[in-house]
């Protein structure tokens, strides 16, 4: 404030207003600290400080002497400042109900759902955007706990483990599946964190949330690109090894037997040919559903690739019940398809082998199955054949 090169707004009625602290003072407009004692002590103690300070200004303009006892009203002057600015940090420090103001703001305009429950996880308050993404009211979820958005796609070693990390860390944070007012599933990402008292008691959790729904659909669409054939949705060739690869451990462990078919459509190449690939498309859906109709639900079939489909038959007992299955196949999809408004014909031919007679190995169980289904196709097609030895 004493500046022996001063200007016109250092000697203005109004400098106090016209400086830069003066600007931020006034600028404040939050009615619960402007009204704070210490907070208005510093206006009038910055207002005066100002004004003494013209005092001297205009005295050294005038061509005058600056006494010392003036200057030493100037430096009292800025310890009191000095010291109210303390005093008000020390008041909104101290007060809970200016930090519950400061920070509720924050809570009510987060993005994220936050809601925060007692030390024994009874619901004492939510935000804004926790409605907006469960679809339930601050006054229907007051009282209540989380189970209220349990959604039942988590055993109860998952929530186990989550509250054994609280305890222990004061912390949790991850993936989980949440239920809305709806009812709708939705999968969110949580951080719940333990808050505790002067005391080191535990006191609050607060959890804070992001819907994750778009993310767990960008991964499934992945996943399902990675292992499902698009056009008919049955596992792809890699998907088909990997679950022929389960297979093959769960009967080594059980010691039982699995029969592994692969099938070829006769007189596809004619129907593409004359109709076109979009029809070949829909001839193609319409041998997965018949395929599928054959089967148990613990078997597997899938798009190898083309008009080639393998299958997979676990604990499907004797030649006889594996007979009956390829039989089956064969009759089903030897019946007529409608395209393109007619009725076609197409049949197929269909390899066996079996595990772990013929073969250990995905590799070579696929292999002993195709070499099995060409043997199927010379002997006259619309038929099966069981893999041999000397078939290679």
């Amino acid at each position: 404030f004493f500046n022996l090169q001063s200007n016109v707004e250092d000697t203005c009625d109004d400098a106090h207003e016209r400086c830069q602290f003066g600007r931020w003072y006034l600028s404040q407009n939050n009615q619960t600290i402007t009204s704070l004692a210490s907070f208005m002590a510093i206006g009038r103690v910055h207002q005066e400080l100002h004004s003494v300070a013209q005092e001297l200004l205009m005295v050294v303009e005038n061509g005058g002497l600056v006494i010392q006892e003036d200057y030493d009203r100037l430096v009292a002057l800025s310890e009191v400042m000095q010291s109210v600015i303390y005093s008000l940090k020390r008041e909104i420090k101290s007060d809970i109900s200016i930090i519950s103001m400061l920070l509720s703001n924050v809570f009510e305009h987060a993005a994220e759902g936050v809601l925060i429950t007692s030390g024994d996880a009874t619901i004492l308050n939510v935000n804004r955007a926790f409605s907006k993404l469960t679809g339930y009211s601050h006054k229907e979820v007051i009282g209540q706990t989380p189970n209220i958005l349990f959604s039942g796609r988590h055993d109860s070693d998952f929530f186990e483990k989550m509250w054994q990390e609280l305890k222990s860390v004061g912390y949790w944070e991850g993936e989980i599946w949440n239920r809305k007012k709806s009812g709708e599933l939705y999968p969110e990402y949580l951080t719940i964190s333990a808050q505790t008292d002067s005391n080191g008691e535990l006191s609050h959790y607060i959890g804070i949330f992001t819907d994750i729904s778009s993310e767990a659909d960008n991964r499934e669409n992945l996943y399902r690109l990675a292992h499902y054939d698009a056009l008919t949705e049955l596992p792809n060739r890699n998907l088909f090894n990997d679950r022929l690869s389960h297979d093959i451990a769960r009967a080594r462990r059980t010691q039982s037997n699995i029969a592994v078919l692969f099938l070829d459509l006769d007189g596809f190449k004619m129907v593409n040919d004359q109709f076109g690939h979009r029809e070949g498309d829909n001839l193609l859906k319409q041998v997965t559903c018949r395929i599928k109709s054959c089967l148990r639900e613990s078997d597997t079939v899938s798009r190898f690739g083309g008009d080639e489909f393998t299958v997979v038959l676990p604990d499907i007992g004797d030649d006889e019940n594996i007979d009956a299955v390829a039989q089956k196949i064969i009759s089903v999809l030897a019946q007529p398809y409608p395209i393109a408004g007619q009725e076609i014909d197409v049949t197929a031919s269909i390899g066996i082998t079996l595990y772990p007679e013929q073969a250990e190995s995905t590799e070579m169980l696929i292999r002993q199955a195709d070499l099995a289904m060409y043997a199927a196709k010379k002997s006259g097609k619309n038929c099966f054949c069981h893999y041999t030895k000397d078939m290679g």
